[in-house]
């Protein structure tokens, strides 16, 4: 079966020969024609949008995973700051009592 272009099959679908036998035999095929036209098509463009959200898809989990490891490293250094804080807050309470414990005993 010859492909014709889109064009070329709705003039001949829209252009009706005189018989009315004869236009609805060509209009029949010209129908199947005009849809392998469009199932190839339509076939090539799902196929190109597939490809196309394969590859995004792709992009988004690998920034996915590039943001997993920003915040695994952000709740990291959160947690050792936490840690650091509370020996801070522990060396301070030490020294607040060591400065009491000096001052009740006249040593300032």
């Amino acid at each position: 079966m010859k492909y014709l272009g889109y064009s070329e099959l709705t003039k001949r679908i829209y252009i009706l020969p005189a018989s009315k036998k004869a236009a609805k035999v060509d209009i029949t095929e010209d129908i199947k024609e005009l849809m392998a036209f469009f199932k190839k098509d339509t076939f090539s463009i799902l196929s190109d949008q597939i490809t196309a959200l394969q590859s995004s898809l792709k992009e988004k989990d690998q920034e996915i995973e590039k943001i997993k490891m920003q915040r695994e490293s952000y709740k990291s250094q959160a947690e050792h700051f936490s840690d650091d804080l509370e020996e801070l807050k522990a060396e301070n309470e030490r020294l607040k009592a060591e400065r009491d414990s000096q001052s009740k005993h006249g040593i300032v």
